[in-house]
């Protein structure tokens, strides 16, 4: 996926991608084109289950009785400012949207916070 490089050089367990990346990886997912079924279901499962407190953007902003499939992120940069993203697959009944909203150089993690819940919101507002 053009896009997503898990490896930029800068340190172990780090990677770059854009928010179209981010989109297409999780269409894939979505649609099955990529894992076998038992680790799409795995990967489903473990992003389905995220911790409460660790939900911003997509996981607290979908709509009532939705299923969110999620990935949020965040790092403060060598210039102490923030980026942070929030990225995932929500269903609600018989639609689903695949969302990924990315901030950088936020002075907090809560300004990043702030972006990606207001996008989102606005996104589920919208398409639901």
């Amino acid at each position: 996926i053009t896009g997503l490089d898990p490896d930029p050089g800068v340190n172990f367990g780090w990677s770059v991608t854009t928010p179209l990346a981010m989109v297409k990886l999780l269409t894939h997912l979505y649609d099955g084109s990529i894992l076998t079924a038992s680790d799409r279901q795995l990967a489903l499962y473990l992003m389905e289950h995220i911790q409460s407190n660790q939900r911003a953007g997509v996981g607290d902003t979908a709509p009532s009785g939705a299923t969110v499939a999620m990935k949020d992120g965040w790092v403060v940069g060598p210039d102490g400012l923030w980026d942070m993203n929030s990225s995932g697959i929500v269903t609600v009944g018989q639609e689903t949207y695949i969302i990924s909203v990315y901030t950088q150089d936020q002075y907090s993690l809560e300004n990043g916070q702030a972006i990606v819940r207001s996008v989102c919101g606005n996104v589920a507002s919208l398409l639901t």
